[in-house]
């Protein structure tokens, strides 16, 4: 067997996203730059998200109202603990920045000087050839779609028992169309019009930076120290152990740390799917710990490693 992908603007407006068995297509990022921001719908953007992950195994998946009540109770929170009309706000990780345009928009009318930075690892991918082959990579240089019509390749590929057809057209693309183009690429040979940037963010949030002042989007390595001082940092859905080693965690939480204002507030949580109970936290930076303020009744994967963070924290950092 064999399974197809959507690779044009055409099988995307017709709905043509799933397979005769139900099962979803994979949708080529490179019809990011096929249709105008303006014209890209919510559900058509999350078509195309919705395979998409990074070199760190990080999707780049687009929910709106996905932390709810979760995102009430901080609000409530910050509201209490910073009565000053300013706020510096850096929400990182945000992915596509869809759930972040849902928290500024819940803080700007309670802080009349609301600075707010939206950050992501990789928000930008570069796509190498045409429509009939191409290759989309990171910033790193990793491989994170191949698509050659009518299939499309994601990092994940398609089960080789089900689909080894798929299995063996990717190989070969990959090694004897990708690795060349990347290759030229990186030589400074391939020519303009055969490398195109493709923005991840959503147009939501692209639309809202450009009329707004006040909310900036930006690229982000929650392994490096953040460039600024922040009454609030946020991080949803990445302070996971399946994304970052322990020792990572560390160094992520001191540049956490190092970047919130003294009694500056932490905010750290998960869920599965939109809607769904948050597992999180909201701390305050207290000399050099991060205390607890409020928990949920499920403790975020974070917590031990802030519980590690706070032993050590009387060591050399």
């Amino acid at each position: 067997m064999f399974k197809f992908g959507v690779h044009s603007v055409k099988q995307l407006r017709k709905g043509r996203t799933r397979t005769i068995l139900g099962t979803a297509k994979k949708v080529s990022v490179t019809l990011l730059n096929k249709i105008d921001a303006i014209d890209l719908s919510p559900e058509e953007y999350a078509s195309i998200m919705f395979c998409l992950n990074d070199d760190r195994g990080a999707f780049k998946r687009t929910y709106s109202a996905r932390f709810g009540p979760f995102n009430d109770k901080c609000i409530e929170i910050i509201r209490g603990t910073f009565e000053s009309p300013d706020l510096k706000f850096h929400d990182a990780a945000v992915s596509s920045a869809e759930t972040a345009v849902e928290f500024f928009e819940k803080l700007c009318g309670h802080y009349d000087d609301l600075g707010y930075v939206a950050s992501d690892y990789d928000p930008f991918i570069t796509v190498l050839g045409s429509d009939s082959f191409s290759v989309s990579i990171a910033s790193s240089g990793v491989i994170l779609e191949v698509t050659l019509p009518p299939f499309v390749f994601t990092r994940n590929p398609p089960d080789r028992w089900f689909y080894p057809v798929n299995k063996i057209i990717f190989f070969i693309a990959r090694k004897f169309g990708a690795d060349w183009l990347i290759t030229k690429y990186k030589s400074g040979l391939l020519p303009p019009h055969a490398v195109q940037k493709i923005d991840l963010f959503s147009p939501r949030a692209r639309q809202l930076a450009e009329r707004d002042h006040r909310f900036q989007l930006g690229k982000h390595d929650l392994l490096s120290p953040l460039d600024d001082t922040f009454h609030c940092v946020r991080a949803m859905n990445v302070l996971n152990d399946s994304y970052f080693s322990a020792e990572q965690m560390r160094k992520i939480l001191i540049n956490i740390h190092n970047s919130l204002k003294n009694n500056g507030l932490f905010i750290a949580g998960s869920n599965q799917d939109p809607g769904s109970p948050v597992s999180g936290a909201v701390f305050s930076k207290n000399d050099s710990k991060f205390n607890p303020v409020w928990m949920t009744a499920e403790a975020p994967q974070v917590l031990k490693h802030i519980n590690l963070f706070n032993d050590r924290s009387d060591r050399n950092q």
